[in-house]
Order: C-alpha cells, then sequence, then structure tokens
C-alpha cells in the first residue's frame, strides 16, 4: 500500500475523512457541516489539516492537525500543538499514525520553524509517542468546556 500525506482537501470529506475520524468520537457531522467548518479552518494559516490517502483507491486512511501558535516568550519562537491523531478502522498498526506525526513534526520544525512540539495524549498511547521521540514533562491536563 502505497500512502501519500498531504494538507486536507474538500474532496477529502467525500472519501473518507469523516470516517477517519470516527477512531477519534464519532463526530455525527453532516458532509455539508463538515465543508463549512473546513472553510473556516483553512482561513486560519496557522492551523493545518493533514491527511493520509491511500494511493490505490484516493481514500482517506488518517488525519492529524496542527495548530501554530506564535509565543512572547524566547523572543516570539513558534510552538506547534499535534491534535487529532486518527486512523480509519480497518488501518490501524499498519505505521499510518507514525507516518502522520512524522510528517507534521517534520513539516512544524522544517517548514513553520516552530522550536517546540506540543501533543496531549491518553496513557496508554504515551508508549508510541515516546517511539516518535516525544517525551512525558509529567504535566497535568485540565479541561474546561462550556455548556
Amino acid at each position: 500500500m502505497v500512502i501519500v500525506i498531504r494538507e486536507i482537501n474538500e474532496s477529502d470529506l467525500r472519501n473518507g475523512f469523516l470516517e477517519a475520524l470516527d477512531n477519534l468520537v464519532s463526530p455525527n457531522l453532516t458532509e455539508e457541516r463538515a465543508l463549512r467548518i473546513l472553510k473556516k479552518i483553512k482561513l486560519n494559516e496557522l492551523h493545518k489539516i493533514f491527511v493520509a490517502i491511500n494511493t490505490s483507491n484516493n481514500q482517506v486512511i488518517g488525519c492529524i492537525t496542527l495548530l501554530i501558535e506564535f509565543k512572547f516568550i524566547n523572543q516570539g519562537m513558534k510552538v506547534g500543538y499535534i491534535e487529532d491523531v486518527a486512523v480509519r478502522r480497518g488501518y490501524e498498526r499498519k505505521g499510518i499514525g507514525r507516518k502522520l506525526v512524522n510528517h507534521v513534526t517534520n513539516f512544524a520544525t522544517s517548514r513553520a520553524k516552530c522550536k517546540k512540539i506540543i501533543l496531549y495524549c491518553s496513557k496508554n498511547n504515551i508508549p508510541f509517542y515516546n517511539k516518535l521521540g516525544f517525551k512525558l514533562e509529567g504535566a497535568v491536563v485540565m479541561i474546561f468546556e462550556s455548556t
């Protein structure tokens, strides 16, 4: 299987992107609503979504999000945040998540010039990210969700 990783485009919404997200959480999005969201995301050059494409059938089999933030500290350094790493059901454990994370890590450090990349993951995913060069920094994640 040949995999290509590239930035998302509108046709990806019909070619498996939403199904890949289902492995994270069921988004229960219509294609029309997803298109409106994607158009808003594309307006922000610091918000990147990449997809992994199976070239044999042109289907999205994975996705990842990179958010870039300028900081006041360290003379305006940039920090990348990786979120929403997902691999479509049936394609797990084939190295797709690794390829996505490596692609975004390279993009963030080389093209976007991020000095640090941060991601949040569940405890059971820590060994996976450790193998990719991420280290646990002992932070406690607290989330506030508005109702």
